[in-house]
């Protein structure tokens, strides 16, 4: 799950909130580059009765689509995780004063620091970017934002400077969680041969697991993950990605995709290893 801490629709607190609402057992909150809304997050699940995994979401360098490494059960205070964090908004800032360079040339009057206001150059991201050009006038929505100025190809698209996935791992491993590849259908792998070959690297680097369950993998994509987890010894997690709960999104995009408990054991007995 994403809260405002990063590109998420709701506080850390209600979030856990909602979570509770829906009978959830276990949870972790996992931004994107951002370990900010987790003490947040802990206090509301505990007040709920429910166990919380401290989580993140790492953007990872790829040659082709996109690799997300999600951290579970670490030390978010560690040194190893502080500094990636750190190098991660580093770049995050730089690439996002370059997406608004682009637009001032684009003549895409946005209020920039009312946009910087909200979030730091650190924290913003492309969803917060999007937004800020629906208040303009100039896109439709967030996706029509997207598609005209932001995304892969558009005009005001800058490509990120990301850190490596085996920077990610590190970082993870080091403050005692479990590293685990996410929703591999954005990786864009051409055939299993080429998402194996990624796997087995990521493996050699220290990836703990893969993510099986998720509302962009069918039950066919989720058959073969759960061979590659069983092949390479993963263990095999699943999460809703909620962002925002929205009764236009299809089913399983929200809080749809659950998972057995006995799932968490087996992740959470890999902690500190």
């Amino acid at each position: 799950m994403h809260s405002r801490a990063s590109d998420g629709h709701y506080t850390p607190a209600y979030l856990m909130e909602l979570a509770s609402l829906r009978g959830l057992s276990a949870v972790a909150l996992t931004d994107h580059d951002t370990v900010d809304g987790l003490a947040e997050a802990a206090a509301a699940a505990e007040k709920f009765g429910m166990d919380f995994i401290n989580g993140v979401e790492l953007d990872a360098a790829h040659y082709q689509g996109t690799m997300h490494i999600l951290g579970y059960g670490f030390d978010p205070t560690a040194q190893s995780m502080q500094g990636h964090l750190h190098a991660a908004k580093s770049a995050r800032s730089n690439r996002n004063g370059e997406i608004l360079r682009r637009l001032r040339e684009l003549d895409v009057r946005i209020d920039e620091s009312e946009l910087l206001g909200r979030r730091g150059a650190a924290e913003l991201g492309r969803p917060h970017i999007a937004d800020a050009i629906v208040r303009a006038g100039r896109a439709r929505d967030r996706e029509a934002a997207f598609r005209d100025y932001l995304g892969e190809g558009a005009a005001a698209y800058v490509v990120g400077d990301k850190l490596k996935p085996s920077s990610c791992i590190s970082a993870i491993r080091n403050a005692g969680g479990v590293a685990v590849l996410a929703h591999p259908t954005t990786l864009r792998c051409s055939s299993d041969l080429e998402l194996e070959t990624i796997v087995a690297r990521l493996e050699s680097d220290g990836l703990g697991g893969i993510e099986v369950w998720h509302p962009s993998q069918d039950e066919a994509k989720q058959k073969r993950l759960l061979a590659l987890a069983k092949r390479f010894d993963l263990v095999a997690t699943g999460g809703s990605d909620l962002h925002v709960v929205s009764s236009h999104e299809k089913h399983g995009t929200g809080f749809g995709i659950r998972i057995d408990a006995r799932i968490v054991s087996d992740l959470s007995s890999r902690f500190g290893r």
